[in-house]
């Protein structure tokens, strides 16, 4: 004899069994929002304590980001080799290419591929020499 299922009931079913392991991951329960191993009730973040986050720390990240990316127009070799996916070959191809307008001419001369580009192309740079007068 086969049961027919229809998709709300089905659906029901599924969301009543994934509810508790959702609670679970957020460390509530359905019936409430109390931490079932500490027994703390646990309060969402509240809009002044995100502005008390100093504005400063964030621009002095970004310049910290910028300063850790790898210049491919003046990095060394060991520089180079240091970028996940890049090797001896690839980093020899690099430097043997240089200069670069953009980073993204890695990929329009076949430097690399677009998987490898994907995984540097965060944390390098191509800075332009400044022109000699």
């Amino acid at each position: 004899m086969k049961r027919v299922y229809s998709w709300s009931i089905l659906m029901a079913f599924v969301l009543a069994l994934m509810l508790p392991m959702a609670a679970r991951a957020q460390g509530t329960t359905a019936s409430g929002s109390t931490d079932m191993q500490s027994g703390t009730q646990s309060q969402p973040a509240t809009d002044a304590a995100k502005k008390e986050e100093p504005k400063v720390e964030k621009k002095s990240k970004a310049k910290k980001a910028a300063a850790e990316k790898i210049d491919i127009n003046t990095a060394t070799k060991e520089e180079l080799m240091k970028l996940p996916g890049i090797g001896d070959v690839i980093a020899d191809k690099i430097i043997a290419g240089r200069p670069y307008k953009s980073k993204s001419e890695l990929m329009s001369k076949h430097m690399m591929g677009k998987a490898a580009y994907g995984k540097v192309s965060r944390m390098i740079i191509a800075k332009q020499a400044a022109p000699a007068k």
